[in-house]
């Protein structure tokens, strides 16, 4: 063999080199996959919590200039509205917010009735109403509405009792700043919940009679009768997510959930948010979902 031929070889690999280098990259891959997946994650929690932060403010400065919390406008006559400064039928809280969303164009065109439901999938979508680990869902659309992953807490359920119904963003009532004697840092506003596209969904900040789906307890009783894997499971439902709950589950509707892993962000009354674990004992959710329940506190810094 000739020198020249002999350097030509010794500057090769051998099979067993190759395959060495190519393990340590595996596993150099294995151990940087679950680094990347965890910060993604942290990226979009933050996100996340800085949507709820603009909304909790928005709701904050309606307040401010209205004397209370923005609720679902109705028309109880056929000419009285409910509240000041509250021209929309049939709105949602989501929607009376729009102006401090900067979004005041999104409100005329949902006040433009030559906008046909259709074109809301595409023209109402407000970035800050969808948190980005829902981003999968909002590629689906939808044809009559357009969602959102955001409700507003309206106590321990939506059901008409005035006892479960002591929410700060209280669908019927008109509470103002000054009816929080919990405390703003101690009253939940506004949580999360994916968007449900079912027959009936729930989630819709658009649609007219979507006002049910913007709004949920966190010992919620309002539960359709089955999902996709069989009835529901027994009300109260609290904050939490089983097996069941996915996009399309009916029974998702029933509780306060997210895509996020082990918990969900809330904003609070003082702008505030917060991610509560899944293991929070559900008194001490019901307790900050309401704004006079009086109840104590003690412990729940020890779940953020």
């Amino acid at each position: 063999m000739s020198a020249s031929a002999a350097r030509r070889r010794a500057l090769g690999f051998t099979l067993i080199e190759l395959l060495v280098v190519i393990a340590i990259i595996a596993v150099l891959v294995g151990l940087l996959l679950p680094a990347i997946q965890k910060v993604r994650e942290s990226a979009t929690r933050t996100k996340c919590q800085n949507n709820l932060k603009q909304i909790c403010l928005a709701a904050s400065m309606f307040a401010n200039d209205n004397q209370f919390y923005p609720i679902r406008s109705f028309v109880n006559s056929s000419s009285q509205l409910i509240g000041p400064n509250m021209p929309y039928q049939n709105a949602t809280w989501l929607v009376l917010i729009l102006p401090y969303m900067e979004q005041q164009t999104v409100l005329t065109q949902w006040q433009n009735s030559s906008i046909g439901n259709n074109a809301w999938a595409n023209q109402g979508l407000v970035p800050s109403y969808l948190c980005p680990a829902d981003s999968a869902r909002a590629a689906r659309g939808i044809a009559f509405g357009v969602f959102t992953s955001y409700v507003g807490v309206c106590g321990y359920s939506y059901g008409t009792s005035t006892t479960t119904q002591m929410g700060a963003l209280n669908p019927s009532v008109q509470v103002r700043p000054t009816d929080v004697s919990d405390g703003l840092s101690n009253t939940i506003f506004v949580g999360e919940r994916p968007y449900i596209a079912t027959s009936s969904p729930r989630g819709l900040y658009t649609k007219d009679d979507s006002h049910k789906g913007t709004y949920c307890g966190t010992a919620e009783t309002n539960e359709n009768s089955s999902g996709i894997n069989g009835a529901c499971s027994p009300a109260p439902n609290y904050f939490g997510r089983t097996m069941t709950y996915d996009t399309d589950d009916a029974c998702a509707f029933n509780g306060l959930w997210s895509t996020h892993k082990q918990g969900a962000n809330f904003a609070f009354g003082d702008g505030s948010v917060h991610f509560l674990s899944y293991s929070i004992p559900p008194q001490l959710t019901m307790a900050l979902s309401t704004y006079q329940g009086a109840e104590p506190m003690v412990g729940v810094s020890d779940w953020y």
